[in-house]
């Protein structure tokens, strides 16, 4: 397993120079990495940094939609000026075409329909993070517990319908990008 220094030494440009010049020892302590989006947590604290929690943020989210190394990366000045909206354009799901995007009747046909559910889904996200990650800025570890499923499963025979539409939504989320471990045979 590599070190959370060495997860963030693969960082680009200024990203590289600035983690570094942040990369705190007592703050990763005790912690371990499995990918450059876990060791950006881990390796300093976002808001105690210069560059603030929303510029980490910005790389983090790069990191965890797998674009990171395979973008353009924004710097400090370009990140200020073109806030942190250009960094959530460039990863949406939705379509650019604005009559497609109309199709995509999110309040209407998702929020409106279900926001009990949305709001029970959405605090058990809250107190997982919690749970996990007391120290961190809320994230869904997604290298950890990838048995969507069998987890699912599980919750149902429990009765635990908050977990079973979690674990729904995770599953669906890792299906339409790509990362479904039960895609291609693979259970």
């Amino acid at each position: 397993m590599k070190s959370i220094k060495s997860y963030i030494s693969d960082l680009k440009g200024e990203h590289l120079e600035l983690a570094l010049n942040n990369y705190s020892e007592s703050h990763a302590e005790g912690k371990q990495a499995v990918s450059h989006e876990a060791a950006l947590i881990h390796a300093f604290d976002w808001k105690e940094s210069p560059e603030g929690f929303d510029y980490w943020y910005g790389v983090w989210s790069d990191l965890v939609r797998l674009t990171y190394f395979s973008a353009p990366q924004h710097s400090q000045r370009e990140f200020d000026r073109k806030a942190k909206a250009h960094v959530w354009e460039s990863i949406t799901p939705l379509p650019k075409d604005a009559e497609k995007r109309k199709e995509y009747a999110i309040f209407s046909g998702f929020i409106h329909y279900f926001p009990h559910a949305i709001a029970a889904v959405s605090h058990l996200s809250y107190k997982g993070s919690l749970q996990h990650h007391p120290d961190e800025p809320m994230h869904w570890d997604t290298d950890k517990s990838q048995d969507e499923l069998d987890a699912l499963m599980r919750h149902m025979i429990d009765g635990d319908w908050v977990h079973v539409a979690w674990r729904a939504m995770a599953n669906l989320e890792r299906k339409l990008t790509g990362k479904c471990q039960y895609d291609n045979g693979n259970i």
